[in-house]
């Protein structure tokens, strides 16, 4: 059993990808009240990622605030690596946080979606983040917890909302077995950096190959349709 805290009213950050779909299903299936909460980065990827985070929207009829966050993008062309832009700089995915030499955007992200949750009276934002992503990043969760008294220090007659990473101890595997106990649609999921003008996920793109391996290794179907 996943301990989902005390609040009811939850922001998940949905990415469109796996680790943030599990969770929705995960804290729907505890009974929270989610809205969800997307960033649009305007990436090569980002077309498929808010197209199945609006397909979630829509089957769980939850409420989505989807903002347009390509400013990031624009920003960081011509300083950071073209390949880490595309895999991705602030939206959680592995690539990224994986890489411990790379000056990681995703507090953008985190700031963004608790401001959100904070002017709309949401008690709690909950990440997809998982061990592999973590592990790279000791402090991470020390840096979660920081910015949850940072926004207590910022806006003192606001709650600051709570920082929620349920998954940060569970590997990829057993993320993946979670969501298969829970039913998720895997195919209703996107993790390729890659395809552009198609529906299909490359199957060679790191995000690919680690979703290939992630199924491998949870001994679960891997329903994705992949050109290769």
């Amino acid at each position: 059993m996943i301990d989902f805290g005390k609040k009811d009213k939850v922001v998940v950050v949905l990415s469109g990808g796996i680790d943030s779909s599990v969770l929705l299903h995960a804290l729907f299936d505890a009974g929270k009240q989610v809205t969800l909460f997307h960033g649009y980065y305007n990436k090569p990827s980002s077309q498929h990622e808010l197209a199945f985070a609006k397909w979630a929207s829509q089957n769980f009829r939850l409420p989505l605030e989807v903002v347009d966050l390509s400013g990031i993008t624009s920003m960081q062309i011509g300083y950071v690596d073209p390949i880490q832009i595309a895999s991705d700089e602030a939206d959680m995915k592995a690539e990224e946080l994986n890489n411990e030499n790379a000056i990681s955007g995703f507090h953008t992200l985190i700031s963004v979606a608790s401001y959100f949750a904070q002017i709309t009276g949401n008690e709690a934002v909950a990440l997809g983040l998982i061990f592999e992503q973590a592990s790279r990043r000791p402090d991470l969760i020390n840096a979660l917890n920081l910015f949850e008294q940072f926004l207590g220090k910022l806006n003192p007659l606001a709650a600051p909302p709570i920082i929620l990473a349920p998954f940060v101890t569970m590997p990829k595997k057993d993320v993946i077995k979670l969501g298969a106990k829970l039913n998720v649609p895997f195919d209703r999921t996107w993790s390729c950096s890659a395809a552009i003008k198609s529906s299909k996920h490359c199957g060679v793109c790191a995000q690919c190959t680690e979703r290939k391996q992630g199924f491998i290794d949870a001994g679960v179907a891997d329903v994705t349709d992949y050109s290769a």
